[in-house]
């Protein structure tokens, strides 16, 4: 693929996604951060180029124009014998997974609710906690707001 290609039809798709470019790279700010791609060329060979995306996990704020190699995650991707929306659709698709990573890896860790027992009450579950009082689902069907002195916990968290 000629880099001339390159730059109208992934360029061209890229800017359709929402993708801003200044010279070979082009950026977008998304939840997780900025989405970079890059056309480098070889210093080897004057014909020669390479693709390359990253996320840079900043802001604009931070580092208004990040360049690829500033980026936390990088990857180059293979272009040769490929045509212009198969390389788009494999930036794209790198995004959204890596994208998706990024979130998994900054949402708390899930924790199975907390199980309690009451003399009266008997066993339940916690259903959310709010300073010194626990609002617990027993397992007699009722719904009660106690103070956490009252209960005993059954399984640490």
């Amino acid at each position: 693929m000629q880099r001339d290609r390159v730059i109208q039809e992934v360029g061209g798709g890229l800017h359709k996604l929402g993708f801003t470019r200044k010279g070979t790279t082009w950026r977008r700010e998304t939840d997780h951060g900025i989405e970079v791609f890059n056309i480098q060329g070889s210093t080897f060979n004057a014909g020669a180029f390479y693709l390359n995306i990253g996320i840079y996990l900043g802001r604009v704020r931070d580092v208004p124009e990040p360049r690829e190699h500033d980026c936390e995650l990088r990857e180059r991707v293979a272009h040769e014998g490929r045509d212009g929306s198969d390389v788009l659709e494999s930036i794209r698709a790198w995004f959204d997974i890596e994208g998706r990573r990024i979130e998994e890896r900054s949402r708390p860790p899930s924790r199975p609710p907390a199980r309690v027992t009451h003399e009266q009450f008997g066993a339940g579950t916690v259903i959310s906690e709010h300073d010194d009082r626990m609002t617990i689902a027993f397992e007699d069907g009722s719904t009660r707001v106690l103070k956490r002195v009252f209960v005993t916990l059954v399984d640490d968290r």
